[in-house]
């Protein structure tokens, strides 16, 4: 655009280099030229086993992920949540939400819950007295629990 408006000052007729500095300032202040870093919404991944909780990050499911929500209370089979943008509250059921998480935060991904997995609960819980203290901690927090060998795996 500096070249251009260069040649503009190179115009000889005072009213013609007039109106084309002023039809340039139009097009600039429509167009941007250069180099352009465009707005974007921030990425996010729903995290669809994830138990919602006080406190998560979630989503309206089969809605826009990027548009998330604070959950604030969680009683019965409803959330008390508070949207990000504009701080506006609902009450909505659990099965309509899901947990999300933003770029950058940790997912801790686990073969599967400790209610899904009961072969696993109930026979190593039964060989590993350990393993069944982890199992009823982990229950308690609300977390769940695998493991397989030496590997813990929580999902959080």
């Amino acid at each position: 655009m500096a070249h251009l408006e260069n040649k503009i000052a190179e115009i000889a007729d005072p009213h013609l280099r007039e109106i084309i500095d002023e039809e340039v300032k139009k097009l600039k202040e429509e167009k941007q030229f250069g180099l352009v870093f465009e707005g974007h919404q921030p990425e996010v991944v729903p995290v669809l086993k994830a138990a919602v909780r006080k406190g998560a990050i979630v989503a309206k499911r089969g809605g826009n992920l990027a548009e998330t929500w604070h959950v604030m209370r969680v009683h019965d089979d409803a959330a008390d949540i508070l949207r990000d943008t504009d701080e506006s509250r609902e009450t909505v059921s659990l099965a309509s939400l899901v947990v999300v998480r933003r770029m950058g935060e940790p997912v801790f991904p686990a073969p599967c819950t400790a209610e899904q997995c009961p072969k696993h609960r109930s026979a190593r819980a039964a060989s590993h007295p350990d393993l069944g203290r982890e199992l009823s901690r982990a229950a308690t927090a609300g977390l769940s629990l695998y493991r397989q060998g030496g590997l813990h795996l929580y999902l959080l």
